[in-house]
């Protein structure tokens, strides 16, 4: 049976970083689709010996590139620490999270 790619997806009660995990898995397994075509910072990243051989199996497995792998990871990794954080420093990750990127579009329009 072959696997067709979703984006209607019903999470029911799962939390926000179970639901980032689901569709992580689901789109290294072929389930789900997970592109994301937008605005984009660039960046150079180095990843140690432990994680760029699973960056790039994943990335072979799914059919993705490997920033959208890791893009997908750290959106689990994100949601995972909202979860378990205190409401203070959610609230500071929040607004500092809010304020970077009200910096960076700023200059995105100027350079237009």
């Amino acid at each position: 049976m072959e696997k067709k790619p979703t984006n209607l997806i019903d999470f029911g009660e799962m939390s926000r970083d179970e639901q980032s995990l689901d569709m992580l898995i689901g789109g290294v397994t072929g389930i789900r689709q997970n592109d994301f075509h937008g605005l984009e910072h660039s960046m150079s990243i180095r990843l140690d010996a432990f994680n760029y051989p699973r960056v790039k199996a994943l990335s072979i497995l799914s059919g993705s590139s490997m920033n959208s792998i890791i893009n997908n990871m750290l959106e689990v990794a994100y949601a995972t620490m909202l979860e378990r954080m205190n409401e203070e420093d959610r609230e500071f990750l929040k607004l500092s999270v809010l304020g970077t990127s009200h910096d960076w579009l700023s200059k995105q329009t100027e350079k237009k």
